[in-house]
């Protein structure tokens, strides 16, 4: 168009044989913007096709994160040996850690096409909008459960140190226990022995208290007579 414009100008005697031209142009303009603007249609639609296919992808993995986390969470459902204690917790915190890894990088991923869609046509972004809501919205449920399980995790940790204290507290007092009982047994063994000699003149000494008492209950013995003296006897 710019250019018969420009040729109208410069040649006015065959401008009149140049604008029968336009119309014929003008059909062409406009078969041209819609073959462009089909174009672009169809190469947003693909695009937002991948952006939805790409994020939905992002929500999976997030999904079976969570997954492998609630699975790693089943030894804690019941009676757990205390000897696999340590090593289902790791397990579970690396499985969080992984779900949440996971939870992250969707959320950045699809705000940031989000972003991108911004810039599409107005049909193309509508679409792409109503789609990535919905991933959102799936996304947010995913993170409730995980918060959830994360919760539940610090609540398991902080019973089983609870039960661990409370054992360690047991296992000390039960030694306190046995120590005093080994040391008043120990005094006991150690206490000095009565010596033999000590022992008989102990119980002489218990023999003659009770002689003692016996001549008391007894009779005086009659006098023994009286021995005179020769001289006495002449008298």
């Amino acid at each position: 168009a710019r250019f018969i414009d420009m040729q109208i100008k410069v040649t006015p005697a065959a401008a009149k044989e140049v604008e029968k031209l336009k119309p014929r142009l003008d059909e062409l303009q406009e078969t041209l913007d819609k073959t462009v603007s089909g174009m672009r249609e169809r190469s947003e639609k693909v695009l937002v096709d991948s952006i939805v296919k790409d994020s939905a992808s992002r929500v999976n993995d997030v999904d079976e994160a969570i997954k492998k986390m609630q699975k790693a969470e089943e030894p804690f459902n019941g009676d757990i040996e205390p000897e696999k204690v340590s090593e289902s917790l790791s397990n579970l915190e690396l499985a969080t850690q992984a779900a949440t890894q996971a939870l992250s990088g969707a959320k950045t991923f699809v705000g940031v096409k989000k972003l991108a869609c911004k810039r599409l046509a107005e049909g193309s972004k509508k679409s792409a909008e109503e789609q990535l809501s919905s991933v959102v919205a799936k996304l947010d449920e995913l993170a409730k459960t995980l918060a959830a399980s994360k919760k539940a995790m610090q609540e398991r940790k902080q019973d089983l140190v609870k039960k661990e204290v409370e054992g360690k507290v047991l296992e000390a007092e039960k030694k306190l226990q046995a120590s005093e009982e080994a040391m008043k047994a120990l005094a006991e063994f150690d206490a000095p022995a009565p010596a033999e000699g000590e022992e008989a003149k102990a119980e002489g000494a218990e023999g003659a208290d009770g002689a003692e008492g016996a001549e008391g209950t007894k009779p005086a013995a009659a006098a023994a007579p009286a021995v005179l003296r020769p001289d006495e006897m002449k008298a």
